[in-house]
């Protein structure tokens, strides 16, 4: 049960403490949302590439369709984001979009 509840609060941590010009922000914001995936959904996810995990949530009976559609739009901006050099306002959105995520 601890478990659980140290991962709750580092969900509810990490949303408030991150930071635009983080030089980790995008493997910040994969393992956050990778853990937000795991909490909500009880699903292991750690190891899956973000197209596994569309559609194993795609295909989930619980998943909300705006939530579907607000992580699917932080994955392609992750995506983005490795690729280019400026990332500023990726970033902004990516964190517009985590405060978007149901709580």
């Amino acid at each position: 049960i601890s478990k659980t509840t140290n991962k709750s609060e580092n969900v509810n941590n990490f949303s408030l403490n991150i930071d635009i010009l983080d030089l980790d922000f995008e493997e910040k914001v994969d393992n956050f949302i990778k853990k937000y995936i795991e909490e909500h959904y009880s699903i292991e996810v750690s190891s899956n590439s973000y197209k596994e995990i569309y559609k194993y949530l795609k295909n989930n009976q619980n998943m909300d369709d705006e939530n579907l559609k607000i992580i699917d739009k932080i994955f392609s901006l992750l995506i983005v984001n490795k690729y280019t050099s400026s990332k500023k306002a990726n970033r902004e959105e990516i964190i517009q979009n985590i405060n978007s995520l149901e709580k």
